[in-house]
């Protein structure tokens, strides 16, 4: 194409009206002044609506054309942060190794009580102790 066919064809094109394939004047913005913002951020810590209150006052606007909530200037900084390649995951901190919990050696069974110190104090005379037949049972006879 030449030149002349070019300017042409330029002056029957018009703006594009937005949508999918296009960036707001918000993330234009925010791509072309990223370190700045990303420094204001880290100094200031401002509150999105804060944020998007002053991207207003400076004309920028979303995808939509209409004036930028809190909610959309974080999710189109998030985009241009992904753009930038600034959201590669920070490496993870070393798993602290765990050392084993030491061994405890298993205590002996203990030992049943020997008969001669059950049997002991049975007989006794003090003990108030009788065998008795529960009541309307009879007893057995062996």
């Amino acid at each position: 194409m030449t030149d002349h066919e070019l300017r042409a064809i330029s002056k029957r094109l018009k703006p594009g009206a937005g949508g999918r394939g296009r960036h707001s004047t918000l993330y234009r913005w925010l791509y072309e002044h990223a370190d700045g913002f990303q420094r204001l951020l880290n100094d200031s810590s401002p509150s999105w609506d804060s944020v998007a209150d002053a991207m207003t006052t400076h004309g920028l606007t979303d995808g939509a054309g209409k004036p930028p909530t809190a909610e959309r200037a974080r999710k189109t900084w998030f985009e241009v942060r992904r753009a930038k390649g600034w959201m590669v995951a920070a490496p993870l901190p070393p798993a602290p190794t765990a050392t084993p919990a030491p061994v405890r050696p298993i205590p002996p069974p203990l030992a049943p009580p020997s008969l001669p110190n059950l049997l002991a104090g049975l007989g006794d005379e003090d003990d108030d102790f009788e065998f008795r037949t529960l009541r309307s049972t009879t007893p057995r006879t062996p």
